[in-house]
């Protein structure tokens, strides 16, 4: 087992562009989801969520001291399939500065919360592929039935306040079918 390797750079090539939209959208995609599907299609498993130690090249990719952060990780399910995996470190600080109480959303997604905190900023992506090796590979198949050879994965960090936080989602499944373009012009205006 060792650790996955993020970059900034992002290998489109062979890469289909529905993998890409869901891959380098910076709009909250839970909100682009309740656009393609009725609300009753998504459903989040909560895998883990408690007080804990990130390692050490999260805690490096927060430019965090080692602290205890509340650590989050959910499956989102589309149609009961197993869409995208999400683990979110969120330092103590940081969950002071939110309108809301984070370790209390349980299966609510992420999204539908701190996309509406004013003065949210989020980072450019990392983008990294998991191969079966990879620990987080491994603790993504013990909540899931995945197989397959590489899953794709990006990471942020989101800004509130001075705080920070880090959010990570792993692709799972097959990705719905949409014209990407539409349904971003959407989102877009009913902003």
């Amino acid at each position: 087992m060792h650790e996955i390797q993020w970059s900034e750079d992002f290998d489109k090539q062979g890469l289909e562009p529905k993998r890409q939209f869901w891959l380098t959208q910076q709009e909250s995609t839970t909100k682009i989801l309740r656009t393609i599907y009725q609300e009753n299609a998504l459903d989040i498993k909560v895998c883990y969520t408690d007080w804990s130690q990130p390692n050490n090249m999260e805690l490096d990719y927060l430019q965090a001291e080692p602290q205890e952060c509340w650590l989050r990780e959910t499956i989102l399910y589309i149609h009961n399939k197993p869409w995208m995996w999400a683990r979110t470190i969120i330092p103590k600080l940081a969950l002071q500065t939110f309108n809301i109480d984070l370790t209390k959303i349980d299966k609510t997604p992420l999204g539908s919360v701190i996309f509406h905190e004013p003065g949210l900023a989020r980072s450019e992506f990392s983008y990294s592929t998991l191969k079966p090796t990879d620990d987080m590979y491994q603790k993504i198949q013990q909540h899931s039935t995945i197989n397959a050879k590489k899953l794709w994965g990006r990471r942020s960090i989101f800004s509130l306040r001075d705080s920070n936080f880090c959010l990570t989602e792993v692709l799972l499944d097959d990705l719905p079918q949409l014209p990407a373009e539409t349904v971003v012009a959407q989102i877009m205006s009913s902003r």
